[in-house]
């Protein structure tokens, strides 16, 4: 039997399935619930604007030196052709 064949059958025995009767309700219940809290929860875990400055200067920081180190090994590498 050809891969398709197989494939339309576990789909056909997968869809016969029907959801529950308030499925739509318990998801936009769930959605409604998620949106209340977000804006709490963003206003406590947001880091001050130096805070953030100085953990992106110590991210370019650590970026410069190791492209400085890449650049170093290949550098100090006799090249012998």
């Amino acid at each position: 039997m050809d891969p398709d064949t197989l494939y339309e059958r576990w789909r056909q025995s997968r869809s016969q399935f029907e959801p529950a009767t308030n499925f739509a309700d318990e998801i936009v219940q769930s959605i409604s619930s998620v949106e209340s809290v977000e804006p709490q929860v963003a206003g406590r875990t947001r880091l001050p604007s130096a805070l953030r400055a100085a953990v992106c200067a110590a991210a370019v920081v650590a970026v410069v030196a190791h492209v400085v180190e890449l650049l170093t090994l290949f550098s100090a590498t006799p090249l012998a052709n």
